[in-house]
């Protein structure tokens, strides 16, 4: 039996069709623009009936992290998914639990491996998904290593057999009044765990492959080298688009109207 700490998910049809809803609207307001990279490289796992679980670990370098996998998970994806999150968040926020949340409190070794034995459990020989931020604690985008905690490795040693894929967020304000939203996805690896494996060296690998997705999306976003990318969402408009808009419509259709209605006097 798990101890009572953990909070476990309860996912339910409905909650997630709402909170799909409610993070498509909050995004679009608060973003411009949302772009998207490797969006095809799910395809091979979600389109296979093999009963092998995907786990997404993800970077953590802004508040928006949350929204945007819940939103890609629900909406984009439409996964059977699980979600790790902090226990004194989700105790705060039980409703998470619907959408596939279940606790950790990484403080506590003891706890975190009873969160890890409830996910193996609810992983291990199932066509399902995990979404997870490894490094812990929120880190700022540029900072640098980027160092994963050894959850994903001990996880998949649970699990014998894991695909993995990095998934690399980002968040700037370029040409736009509002900020833009960033993300790309590296091609999954099939990991099966061996004897001559360890956690270590296995961690060291993850950090390598996040760190390698994170830092190519930045120097595309940098060098402005986004023709790979798909515009996931599109926001509002902002107020300079708008005010331009209606100042080129007064230009080509309200002067000229009020030039010949003063001409005809």
């Amino acid at each position: 039996m798990y101890q009572k700490a953990i909070i476990t998910a309860q996912p339910s049809a409905i909650h997630k069709w709402f909170w799909r809803r409610y993070f498509e609207r909050t995004i679009r307001s608060a973003f411009f623009r949302c772009f998207i990279n490797g969006e095809s490289e799910l395809s091979s796992w979600m389109q296979s009936e093999q009963k092998e679980p995907l786990i997404l670990y993800c970077t953590h370098g802004g508040w928006w992290d949350a929204a945007a996998v819940i939103f890609l998970s629900l909406r984009t994806f439409q996964l059977d998914a699980l979600g790790m999150m902090e226990d004194t968040q989700l105790e705060k926020y039980r409703f998470f639990r619907k959408i596939g949340m279940f606790s950790v409190n990484r403080s506590n070794p003891r706890s975190a491996m009873e969160s890890l034995l409830y996910c193996a459990e609810n992983l291990q020989n199932k066509h399902r998904a995990l979404w997870i931020f490894p490094q812990g604690v929120l880190v700022h985008q540029d900072s640098r290593p980027i160092t994963c905690e050894t959850g994903i490795a001990v996880l998949i040693k649970k699990l014998g057999i894991a695909h993995c894929a990095p998934v690399a967020l980002r968040y700037d304000f370029l040409q736009e009044q509002k900020p833009e939203m960033f993300i790309r996805i590296g091609k999954p690896e099939r990991i099966q765990w061996e004897n001559t494996m360890n956690t270590n060296s296995l961690t060291e690998h993850f950090n390598k492959r996040l760190t390698d997705e994170w830092n190519t999306m930045r120097n595309d976003i940098i060098t402005q080298s986004l023709n790979d990318y798909k515009v996931l969402l599109q926001g509002k408009k902002s107020m300079e688009k708008r005010v331009d808009f209606y100042m080129e419509k007064l230009a080509f259709t309200g002067i000229p109207k009020l030039i010949t209605m003063l001409s005809r006097k």
